[in-house]
């Protein structure tokens, strides 16, 4: 699958969570830590630390992969609002809200 094909599915994704009601930002990660897409104001340079706390979650749990694509989802409070972590089969994704 190239690049240029995801391009259309990964947009949608993107633009159908900055819909959803509290959402401020969107990041797309991933299995390398980069960021393959972000909405809204997310810094690029976030997408490693999104790996790694995804990478931590995973230990944590003890999840298999099939098991965290559907279990884990990794949530940080801050006084600003809360980021959740959802990891994929291929990738990561970074809801602030």
């Amino acid at each position: 699958m190239t690049t240029r094909s995801l391009e259309g599915p990964v947009e949608q994704m993107l633009d159908n969570t900055m819909k959803e009601d509290g959402v401020r930002a969107v990041i797309l990660v991933d299995s390398l830590g980069l960021c393959v897409a972000s909405r809204g104001p997310v810094s690029p340079d976030a997408s490693g630390l999104i790996l790694a706390l995804s990478r931590q979650a995973q230990i944590l749990t003890e999840a298999s992969t099939e098991e965290q694509e559907n279990q884990v989802v990794t949530k940080i409070e801050t006084s600003q609002g809360s980021i959740y972590i959802r990891t994929g089969s291929s990738y990561i994704v970074g809801v602030y809200k």
